[in-house]
């Protein structure tokens, strides 16, 4: 009797001891503090974006220092994305505002240094900027890795409402460090589904129909029928008109993490798994805080080596 009990409270203790990890959408990050530091000192764009660093090293750094982690992940996006492949309009209506106060020629280069730079001198954090890949692959697929031990506890920092759909994962939470608020999903398979219909104007992506809109989207859900080019139809009527299927099984592809491409998933947890962590060296971080001007984590350094230290 006794040996049960003392097999329960141990299994019940180990349970409790939870891994604390911290997913940072980089991509996402990178260009909300670079409007932020732009707007306040549009003259950032001519001495090698010195209040954009501060920024993106400040946020990054009291992320780690509020939920302090046990292991750290950075990601970024690269130009190549394989849902370009796939739909070449994807993202095509992002193009440079000529009237925009940012100087995006200047920026990107300066921000292939500081990505590297920062990989060099932050050993303990992983880095991840895969070919073909975007920060939104990276993090989904290395949460639902992660999400599988249950004693987990996952911290993601974005804006973007698609990390919802991983909130069907009890053990995940997600950030919005732009708003400073939580992102919340009471029914991340609903929400997902909505976002199928609807589409992403973010992204270029195209409702079913037009006129399909949130309220239109819930309604086909719910088994109702709506308009679509004036006749009334049922989501099953709707997916019974190849057209309409194809748009459907695109913006699928394009939206649910669900059908990330197998030879992305298994990259992204290759280069993950076979990411070489060096020793921590203080020196290194301390120089990275004084080349990069960020004299407030500098001065603050002792309060982050032992978080970083202990980063695996």
């Amino acid at each position: 009797m006794n040996s049960k009990l003392n097999a329960f409270f141990e299994s019940s203790a180990s349970e409790e001891i939870k891994e604390k990890i911290l997913l940072i959408d980089g991509h996402n990050l990178v260009h909300s503090s670079l409007y932020v530091a732009i707007s306040q000192h549009p003259d950032d764009n001519n001495t090698g974006f010195p209040i954009w660093k501060n920024i993106i090293c400040e946020s990054v750094f009291s992320k780690i220092k509020k939920y302090q982690p046990n292991k750290v992940i950075l990601a970024f996006d690269t130009k190549n994305s394989w849902r370009k492949e796939i739909y070449p309009e994807y993202k095509a209506n992002r193009k440079v505002d000529p009237k925009s106060l940012i100087n995006f020629e200047k920026f990107y280069p300066v921000l292939d240094t500081f990505i590297d730079t920062f990989k060099k001198s932050f050993s303990t954090i992983k880095v991840l900027k895969i070919s073909r890949c975007e920060s939104d692959d990276i993090i989904a697929i290395l949460t639902k890795e992660f999400a599988k031990v249950e004693a987990t506890e996952i911290q993601i920092v974005s804006a973007d409402k698609d990390f919802m759909q991983l909130q069907k994962f009890r053990n995940v939470s997600q950030w919005d460090s732009i708003r400073d608020k939580v992102v919340k999903s009471l029914n991340p398979k609903k929400d997902l589904e909505i976002k199928l219909l609807t589409g992403d104007s973010g992204d270029n992506i195209f409702p079913l129909f037009k006129g399909c809109g949130p309220v239109t989207a819930e309604k086909l859900l719910e088994g109702k029928a709506v308009k679509v080019n004036k006749e009334p139809k049922t989501f099953e009527q709707v997916l019974n008109e190849e057209e309409l299927k194809n748009k459907y099984l695109l913006n699928k592809t394009l939206i649910s993490f669900e059908e990330i491409p197998q030879d992305i998933q298994d990259v992204i947890l290759s280069q993950y798994n076979n990411y070489e962590v060096k020793e921590f060296n203080g020196a290194d971080v301390w120089n990275f805080f004084i080349d990069n001007d960020c004299k407030r984590l500098a001065e603050a350094i002792n309060s982050y080596v032992p978080l970083l230290k202990n980063l695996k």
